[in-house]
């Protein structure tokens, strides 16, 4: 079986703008036994809709300023909107590759498209470590990848590129990430994300103390507290209703514990009974006694 080693790639290829088909990356590899080259692509319609014919030419330059040319003809390429497809690797003459240059020549009806641009990584987050959680849970709440939406996207015009670095045409979702259009310059504000992890603390405080323990209580209690020194609503008087909540639960807790030592007593009455019956060899039955007054009694 051969094995294959990777002579050049392009993980960053640039992309004709407004384009539905976007290079994702170009790579060559060499048969390690045979030394033959094989030039690889991957691609991605970035739009929302299928594309069904999609033509293309890799350029190639060599070592010594040679260049080599490979044309794809994809007629039943029918890839649908948002997914990604490698077509077959096509042999090169080329070995020693320094450049490359990928120009999408038809996608469907389609056969002019923009210039070709660079597509940088996106701009790092403004946020801090608590702002970027509750980022993640938002994100996460409308199924997107946290991992990959690490970023800020940017707005242009007709097209936009999300956080995770995928550029998408028309479309309100991210091919790649999931991310949701509208949603996405929310997720990048402060105030927005400090607002909504308040809002988000505050609900479930509340749904604890409806349906939670004591100790769950008093860790919602001592957060509706903090909520209520930055101002936030009723959590004050939400955290008053926790404190009522826990001390009533510890009344009930109280009750029980005494009822519990009042059922022990009387079963020490009664083992020290028996114990003093078998020691005087009596019949434990041929005893009669009274119940002991479980509540009041001294021992």
């Amino acid at each position: 079986m051969s094995k294959y080693k990777i002579a050049y790639r392009d993980a960053n290829p640039s992309w004709q703008e407004l384009c539905p088909v976007r290079m994702l990356a170009i790579q060559v590899s060499r048969d390690t036994e045979t030394g033959a080259c094989f030039l690889q692509t991957k691609i991605v319609n970035v739009s929302t809709k299928p594309i069904s014919r999609i033509e293309f030419t890799v350029g190639l330059e060599g070592e010594g300023g040679e260049t080599e040319t490979v044309d794809f003809s994809l007629l039943d390429a029918d890839l649908p909107a948002g997914e990604v497809l490698r077509p077959k690797a096509a042999r090169i003459k080329l070995s020693v590759i320094t450049g490359s240059r990928a120009v999408v020549t038809r996608a469907d009806g389609e056969t002019s498209f923009g210039d070709p641009i660079d597509i940088d990584s996106p701009a790092p987050l403004a946020l801090n470590g608590v702002e970027e959680s509750e980022r993640d849970v938002l994100l996460s709440e409308m199924g997107a990848d946290t991992f990959k939406c690490a970023g800020v996207h940017s707005e242009h015009d007709g097209w936009w590129q999300c956080g995770c670095g995928a550029v998408n045409l028309k479309r309100g979702t991210c091919w790649n990430c999931g991310a949701v259009r509208e949603k996405m310059a929310d997720l990048e504000d402060a105030a927005f994300l400090d607002e909504s992890r308040r809002d988000r603390v505050y609900k479930t405080s509340v749904a604890i103390l409806e349906k939670g323990n004591r100790k769950e209580a008093e860790a919602a209690k001592e957060s509706l507290e903090r909520l209520a020194e930055q101002g936030y609503g009723d959590s004050g008087e939400k955290a008053r209703e926790a404190g009522m909540k826990i001390a009533n639960l510890s009344k009930r807790r109280k009750k029980i514990a005494v009822a519990g030592l009042g059922k022990d007593y009387a079963g020490d009455v009664l083992v020290g009974v028996a114990m003093q019956c078998i020691r005087a060899d009596v019949p434990v039955g041929t005893i009669q006694m009274e119940t002991p007054t479980l509540l009041g009694h001294s021992r």
